[in-house]
């Protein structure tokens, strides 16, 4: 029996050991490569809570938490304080709908981006609050980032913005892909290609999920279709609705195809800018694929890898580190059973 546990106790020692590797090795393959020395770029690590990006900026001289969101137009401030007698909107949005309040009295600074004369809004958010047990201040929106070029790299939870004049921040990346988008409003537009129909899908940074408009249920070829489900949501009046999804064998978008991708559908009606009809919005599921950047100047959503040569020198580092890691491993499961004998 002591035999046993012993070599249970060894397994279980190097689990825990090949574990500690590879998220050593996971950190080391997702060094951070980019040059962000240039004056002009900012740079934000974010949290990232279940597909939301949350990020420190200061309100009113306090650090507090903000979400990534750049469907919004403008800077929402999250308060279910009124501060007016009357609402001067009503925002729509999946499931409800929200009452819009000029926010009055904003000093807002996200890494030197202010909002000084930027229109500014208070909305009560407090079902997201709820639903991701995070109190946060509001949510940085499209006015935020519209003039540089918004890059999130998932992996490494960061955040840059970077300037026309900034060329060399991708030094160690290369572009892949470029996909034209068009705006409508102030909502950047790609085509998607499932089967051999074309939708209209908006960019979206505060999506958790990929959503469709529930006109076209139904209507997708089943051969294009992996599975049929439902999804809950949080809708925009605070309520948990229940909608149906389905996960779509595969979609193009650009030159790229993206497989079984996840969808929610639901009442996208309120989605028409412009006199154009918007189909969808693709959020996290679709974002997390890859590193990309959003050029709202040049209108191009444009896709990022490492450069050859720093995957090969990358490739070097992990290997030399894997056998050091190794040698070690080795050595100290020895000494571990020749003190258990």
């Amino acid at each position: 029996m002591e035999a046993i546990i012993s070599t249970i106790l060894f397994i279980t020692q190097l689990s825990f050991g090949i574990c500690d590797q590879e998220l050593q090795l996971d950190y080391l393959s997702h060094q951070d490569y980019f040059n962000t020395s240039l004056a002009g770029v900012v740079q934000s690590d974010f949290e990232l809570v279940g597909g939301l990006i949350f990020v420190e900026a200061e309100l009113n001289g306090v650090t507090q938490k903000f979400i990534l969101d750049t469907r919004s137009e403008h800077l929402i401030i999250n308060s279910d304080v009124p501060t007016s007698r009357r609402p001067i909107a009503v925002m729509k949005a999946v499931g409800g709908s929200k009452k819009i309040y000029k926010a009055k009295n904003i000093e807002f600074d996200w890494n030197g981006k202010k909002a000084n004369r930027q229109l500014k809004y208070s909305v009560d958010l407090g079902n997201i609050t709820k639903a991701k047990n995070k109190e946060f201040a509001g949510m940085i929106g499209y006015d935020q980032v519209k003039k540089q070029e918004l890059f999130v790299d998932y992996k490494n939870k960061k955040v840059f913005l970077i300037s026309k004049n900034n060329k060399d921040f991708f030094e160690h990346h290369e572009m892949v892909e470029k996909i034209r988008f068009r705006m409508v409003g102030h909502l950047p537009v790609v085509k998607v290609e499932i089967g051999k129909k074309k939708y209209y899908f908006a960019i979206d940074t505060g999506a958790e999920v990929n959503v469709i408009d529930k006109k076209f249920r139904g209507k997708i070829p089943k051969e294009m279709i992996v599975l049929n489900s439902t999804k809950k949501i949080m809708s925009g009046n605070n309520n948990e609705i229940t909608v149906p999804a389905t996960t779509i064998k595969s979609m193009k978008v650009g030159d790229s195809k993206y497989e079984n991708m996840a969808f929610a559908f639901s009442d996208l009606s309120f989605l028409t800018l412009d006199g154009f009809k918007i189909d969808g919005l693709l959020g996290y599921p679709f974002l997390n694929q890859a590193k990309f950047s959003i050029n709202y100047k040049k209108k191009n959503l444009c896709k990022w890898e490492l450069k050859t040569k720093y995957k090969d020198s990358l490739q070097v580092a992990l290997y030399k580190n894997k056998v050091k890691f190794t040698k070690s491993l080795f050595y100290r499961n020895q000494n571990n059973v020749l003190h258990q004998d």
